[in-house]
């Protein structure tokens, strides 16, 4: 239901922004529900729906909100480059003759080939499988987008609002592997060194063994946000391996010793090892 309401609202400029907070939460109850019913609970169809609506939502909101100001800064630079033309002095012709002569700026150079960015990458062509971290980018309503599909089957999908997002990529040949609202994408090369920053662990997605040491962790639920729910999750590849969560006080997590598996936070305002 919220995250049919967020679609509801994502092509509303301004509202749309209580539309992508409503798709978000949306996306994490959809994504608890499949957690669940995986086990053996009912709603498996509902959960997938609900995360590809939310997804959708999340899309609309970003695309609007573009749109939106885009023509409002179109605007104001059409009423700004009129009122210079009327108070602007009109050029000598020697002048003139100088501006027409001088020699055009060079083209921007173009990102090098293999450089990774939001978008679609063909598996096999334009991406390697493995392991990729992304970094959330920073906006009024931060989401931080990873997925793959083959065809109509949704082979893994993978949010954060804030901190990094670790998305492993299936060897599916001819798969499209997407990203959306992330930046600064690099494939994670286990022998060198983290480019996470693990002196203090943050909501986000932790790597284990590199990132995150196994063991005990207490994340503290941020009740300040409009809708409180702090949840930690450790996964490997498409498959998750434990997940918890609680919409007020402490979540206690056990991350299991598997390298090179994902630890994602989210929600909470203080995240410790306590054993």
């Amino acid at each position: 239901m919220l995250a049919l309401l967020g679609l509801v609202l994502c092509l509303i400029p301004v509202v749309n922004i209580f539309g992508g907070i409503l798709a978000f939460a949306g996306l994490v109850l959809g994504i608890v529900g499949l957690v669940k019913a995986s086990k053996g609970a009912p709603g498996k169809g509902l959960s997938i729906a609900a995360i590809i609506i939310a997804v959708v939502a999340g899309i609309g909101v970003i695309i609007s909100n573009a749109i939106f100001i885009s023509a409002v800064d179109s605007a104001v630079n059409d009423v700004a480059t009129e009122s210079v033309e009327e108070v602007a002095p009109e050029a000598p012709a020697d002048e003139d003759a100088a501006v027409d002569e001088a020699p055009a700026d060079p083209a921007p150079e173009e990102d090098g080939a293999g450089a990774l960015g939001n978008g679609d990458w063909l598996v096999g062509t334009q991406i390697a499988a493995g392991q990729y971290r992304a970094k959330v980018e920073e906006s009024i309503l931060p989401l931080g987008t990873a997925s793959q599909s083959n065809g109509d089957e949704i082979l893994d999908i993978r949010t954060a609002n804030e901190g990094f997002l670790i998305f492993s990529v299936q060897d599916v040949a001819g798969s499209v592997v997407s990203f959306s609202g992330v930046t600064d994408i690099e494939l994670i090369d286990p022998a060198a060194p983290s480019a996470a920053p693990v002196d203090s662990l943050g909501n986000g997605d932790w790597l284990v063994g590199t990132d995150i040491q196994p063991g005990q962790y207490q994340g503290t639920v941020d009740v300040t946000s409009i809708m409180p729910l702090g949840t930690a999750s450790q996964y490997q590849g498409a498959e998750i391996l434990d997940i918890q969560n609680a919409e007020e006080g402490n979540v206690i997590f056990t991350v299991q010793d598997i390298p090179l598996s994902v630890v994602s936070f989210s929600g909470f305002s203080a995240i410790e090892k306590i054993g």
